[in-house]
């Protein structure tokens, strides 16, 4: 066999690099450029990379139309196809975005993980509408909803899987079906629940106010673990019976949950503190997070007659095992793991987490933020004179 020349040990080289390069490009999607695509005179999306594992974009918005440099980045997310369908030869067949017949709104499902990687500016994921004329709105967190990568049925609206076993959407969507979101607000539902999903709830969401001395106790928490972020399910309560007895032998499941913030409805009067956190994944497994002394501590507060209480908004720090827990957090754990009413939903085996304060702000500009959330959140229930913004 005849060796190799130089030029041909080159050209062999320069070929088996340009393959390498190829197949790296193919995996990590690191060879893709920039692309923009500009949507309507107020969005643009830009195709960012990414080609086997779904093409990744981000959203843009332009307040001026005439001053295409001044523009403010919106979110990020995956997508199955859309503008950049083309530029892989691939089918256009759905899209984490949808923009309005209109052009002056977006409808996206935005990943809080793909904005971390690329260094862009962190906020929950979920799916937002984004409006010439009301701004960027979370409608719902990245607990309720996945992603879906399928036919979104139009241009202007998003196809999203229902995970919350928990809650229903908007439309009434339930566990195991699919939204359709449009960039307009409107919503519909696709599917059918699923068999694995239970819901004790779903003739009445939103329970009604038992009477006028029941009262609201509201708490807004972020679970952070390195670079990710969740939202509970639920959040587990205890009425301390005694002052400063945050040691109790029974757990109250909350009501209702929506984007991270929690409900107790129909509390009685009394003292009240936080003690864990619940969060299911498709009801197969359990994510349990159990609270130090520093926090349940934070988290007190007490209720008067027919009042709503805000608890605080909480970023808690999670630490996987119960090896190093506190004595709260070991005998919450045994609590939960003896009691089972009312949080039939977890299940053995499931994931355990000591939660450490990170930040809580519980001043006047949080509690508004709060209440207003919650005004939509309970309105089904007929809660709307209690969350008026008074102190």
């Amino acid at each position: 066999m005849r060796p190799y020349s130089g030029d041909s040990l080159s050209r062999y080289s320069g070929v088996k690099s340009l393959a390498v390069c190829l197949v790296i490009c193919v995996l990590v999607s690191s060879c893709a450029t920039t692309k923009e695509f500009r949507l309507s005179p107020y969005y643009e999306a830009n195709l960012i990379g990414g080609i086997t594992m779904g093409r990744q974009y981000e959203i843009f918005y332009f307040p001026k139309q005439t001053d295409r440099s001044a523009k403010v980045y919106l979110g990020s997310c995956f997508s199955n196809s859309g503008p950049g369908s083309e530029t892989f030869n691939l089918s256009d067949a759905g899209s984490c975005f949808g923009v309005s017949e209109s052009g002056k709104s977006i409808v996206y499902r935005h990943s809080s993980q793909m904005a971390a990687q690329n260094n862009r500016p962190i906020k929950g994921g979920g799916a937002y509408i984004h409006s010439v004329d009301e701004g960027d709105r979370l409608i719902y967190s990245d607990d309720l909803v996945g992603q879906m990568w399928t036919t979104p049925e139009g241009s202007d609206r998003i196809y999203l899987p229902w995970k919350s076993s928990k809650t229903s959407s908007r439309a009434g969507a339930l566990c195991g079906q699919h939204i359709v979101l449009a960039a307009d607000g409107t919503e519909s539902v696709r599917g059918r629940k699923a068999s694995y999903c239970s819901y004790e709830f779903v003739y009445s969401r939103i329970p009604h106010p038992e009477d006028p001395e029941r009262s609201v106790i509201g708490i807004q928490i972020e679970l952070q673990g390195g670079i990710l972020s969740q939202k509970p399910d639920s959040v587990f309560f205890v009425a301390m019976e005694n002052e400063g007895a945050i040691s109790q032998d029974y757990v109250f499941p909350s009501t209702f949950a929506n984007g991270g913030r929690v409900y107790l409805l129909n509390a009685r009067p009394g003292k009240y503190a936080a003690v864990a956190t619940f969060r299911s994944q498709m009801n197969t497994t359990g994510f349990t997070t159990y609270f130090s002394k520093d926090l349940v501590g934070a988290t007190r507060v007490d209720v008067r007659p027919g009042e709503a209480v805000f608890m605080g908004s909480y970023v808690v720090h999670m630490s996987t095992g119960l090896k190093k827990a506190e004595p709260i957090q070991r005998h919450y754990a045994d609590v939960l793991a003896r009691q089972k009413a009312g949080v039939s939903h977890l299940l053995p085996g499931g994931v355990h987490y000591l939660g450490a304060l990170g930040t809580a702000k519980r001043n006047s500009d949080a509690r508004t933020a709060f209440l207003k959330h919650a005004r939509d959140d309970l309105a089904e229930g007929g809660w709307g004179p209690l969350l008026s913004d008074r102190p």
